[in-house]
Parts: structure tokens; C-alpha cells; sequence
């Protein structure tokens, strides 16, 4: 407590100017305090991390929990003692390891003439525009959005300050749907239009929404 540290102040500026205690001191200090209970489990759990993280596969807490417990009863046997996969002991596993919950990154890099390449595409427009006296109604821009039926997490367990986090999908996350929004240079709004990957039939969707599907 400050009282008991004040009440030994003598003693402890004394023990600071002893090298031999100091140094010992600083030693013990400078850990983090009681070592895993279970250093193999933890050892071969953070490898399996690792290794999932660097195949761009998700890491949730579940995940690690789920895996700890295998890799117990790998090293103890189905008869040794229950292993505790709390979160807490889970929490004092990312904390020395640096694990980290991260979104993904997406890595884009521009090319060195892309701000000139995009002046001469805006005056290419224009002229074109001039040039045959198209209308701001008949003037429309687009973008197109990838939905999938199956959303998962963006985020998984990575290690602190990763520069790049990939997540690769898998299951029906990948049968997806493509949306299009469009404005016309006046303001109007266009109804937006679905495009379902690889279904036969159109699915019932909301009115207002166009609807085309590809089957190939």
C-alpha cells in the first residue's frame, strides 16, 4: 500500500541505490508475472493461430477455445483433468501474444500517373458531352455493390500491428448477388437493379427493384 511504501521509504531508497538489489529487482519485475498453467496447450495453440491467420482463414475466440480443448486431450488424454477455457484464461492467452481482434485490409496501391489518367478521362467526357449535346437526364453514373446470401464477421484474431489482415470466404458466403445504383446528372435516382448469380428462377424481392438472374 503508499502507506506501507511511506512508512519504508528509508529502506527502499537505500535498496534502490544497491546495485545487487536493484538489478534483481528489476529482473523479477520485468516479466508478466506467473508464467501459462498450461505452456504446451499455449505454445501449439498460438502456432495454430498463426498458421490459420497467414492461410487468410477466420480466427474467432470460439475458435481458440474449441482448439485449446483439442489440443488438451491430444497432450492429457480423454482422462486428465478438464481444461479451463474461460475467457479470462483466454484473455491472458491474446495478451502476451499479441492477439488482437482486426477487420480485414484491403492493400491498393495507385499507379504514379492515375491523377492524370483521370483529368484526361474527365475531359474526354466533357468533350464528348459538348459534342453531341447529351442531355443531364441521359448523363448517368453507376456503381455496383457484391452482396452475399451467407454475411459473416469481418473480423478475426490477429496479431497486434499486422500490416495486412486477409479473410478468405467460404461455404455459401460465396453465392452472391450483385447490386447497381444509378443517378442521373439531374438528381434522378433510377431503380435499383439485382443481379443473382446462378439461380434459374427470379426470386421475389420488393417492389421498385429490378431483378435479372445468371445462370451460366
Amino acid at each position: 500500500t503508499l502507506r506501507g511504501w511511506w512508512q519504508n521509504r528509508q529502506k527502499l531508497q537505500d535498496a534502490s541505490k544497491d546495485r545487487q538489489i536493484a538489478t534483481r529487482t528489476a529482473i523479477r519485475l520485468g516479466g508478466r508475472g506467473r508464467g501459462p498453467k498450461y505452456p504446451e496447450v499455449e505454445e501449439q495453440l498460438h502456432l495454430w493461430t498463426l498458421d490459420r491467420t497467414a492461410k487468410g482463414l477466420r480466427v474467432k475466440d470460439s475458435y481458440i477455445r474449441l482448439q485449446a480443448q483439442n489440443i488438451y486431450r491430444k497432450l492429457r488424454g480423454p482422462d486428465g483433468p478438464k481444461l479451463d477455457a474461460s475467457t479470462g484464461r483466454l484473455a491472458r492467452f491474446k495478451k502476451p501474444n499479441q492477439l488482437v481482434s482486426r477487420r480485414q485490409t484491403t492493400t491498393r496501391t495507385l499507379l504514379e500517373d492515375a491523377a492524370h489518367t483521370c483529368r484526361e478521362f474527365i475531359q474526354h467526357v466533357h468533350q464528348l458531352i459538348e459534342l453531341h449535346q447529351i442531355q443531364p437526364w441521359n448523363i448517368v453514373n453507376m456503381d455496383q455493390v457484391p452482396r452475399y446470401l451467407e454475411t459473416e464477421p469481418k473480423t478475426t484474431i490477429a496479431t497486434r500491428g499486422s500490416r495486412e489482415v486477409i479473410l478468405r470466404k467460404g461455404g455459401t458466403s460465396h453465392k452472391r448477388f450483385t447490386a447497381t445504383f444509378s443517378i442521373t446528372a439531374d438528381g434522378t435516382m433510377l431503380q435499383p437493379h439485382l443481379l443473382f448469380s446462378k439461380l434459374k428462377n427470379r426470386p421475389t424481392v420488393p417492389d421498385g427493384l429490378i431483378v435479372d438472374v445468371n445462370v451460366e
